[in-house]
């Protein structure tokens, strides 16, 4: 679809596969090596239906060798366009609801369903004549593991727990008469472990300072840094210590990604890691 220049003297050909989102686009990106267009950074192009000025920035997501080179930022429903507009200081649109329905910023397709909407944001584009083509891709699209539903990247208020001092009030306890028991006792260990890991950061509350973020798999934590403590039995000593790795998250497992260092002495008796 084409994005006109503020002046009438060109047009920026964009492409999209979710088009009714566009009423989120607050810039157009190009990039700023590209020669077909770095003298039109700074200036402005009207977005099609909304009719409203939006800027043209310069920034290395564009790439001039896929597609136009030029690409429409949406900093509410995609992450990439989230980072553009944190680097341009770009404002974030969100144009749906929470049940996935568009929302008031919309225009006329406001409380259409985002599937109707976008074929009705295609016929609109058409009709006003800003619409070039229509192509079928084949492009990965993530869908819940749950219901199957399409995910939805859009901006949203998330909630985070700060650990550091409840892990280390947790800790101080169990070395006192309230300790929690735990069946079987070794379970303890494990326990300390959580807590311990949870002090140096490792948990979702080491991104305590961010307070929104984009819904959708794209900001899934897959793998954290980790410590993993191994006991070595030599006769009558025990020598404990922390092997460094990382933990892939999979609903309650963490299963261990690192590497374990085996030690090599004759006379051991029991080798064994806790998790």
């Amino acid at each position: 679809m084409n994005y006109m220049l503020e002046d009438g003297s060109r047009a920026l050909e964009v492409a999209t596969t979710r088009p009714e989102t566009m009423f989120g686009d607050v810039a157009v990106a190009v990039n700023p090596e590209d020669p077909r267009y770095k003298d039109l950074i700074g200036k402005n192009v009207v977005l099609p239906i909304a009719n409203k000025l939006i800027p043209i920035v310069g920034d290395e997501h564009a790439d001039p060798e896929f597609g136009t080179g030029v690409v429409k930022i949406t900093p509410a429903h995609d992450p990439n366009d989230f980072l553009v507009g944190q680097r341009h200081n770009l404002p974030q649109v969100n144009v749906m609801n929470d049940d996935g329905t568009m929302n008031d910023l919309a225009f006329e397709f406001a409380g259409m369903d985002r599937f109707e909407a976008r074929k009705e944001v295609v016929a609109k584009l058409e009709e006003i004549g800003a619409l070039v083509k229509i192509e079928k891709r084949v492009h990965s699209v993530g869908h819940s593991e749950r219901t199957g539903v399409v995910v939805e990247p859009r901006l949203s208020t998330q909630w985070f727990v700060k650990m550091d001092q409840l892990a280390k009030n947790a800790i101080a306890n169990q070395d006192t008469e309230d300790k929690v028991e735990f069946y079987p006792p070794r379970f303890n260990d494990t326990f300390l472990q959580w807590m311990e890991m949870s002090t140096t950061g490792l948990s979702l509350a080491s991104f305590g300072g961010v307070t929104k973020s984009l819904l959708g798999t794209m900001l899934r934590v897959k793998y954290m840094s980790a410590k993993k403590l191994q006991k070595v039995t030599v006769g009558l000593r025990t020598k404990t210590s922390w092997i460094r790795g990382s933990v892939r998250l999979f609903g309650h497992s963490l299963p261990w990604a690192g590497r374990m260092s085996t030690q090599k002495t004759l006379n051991v008796i029991i080798q064994h890691q806790l998790w």
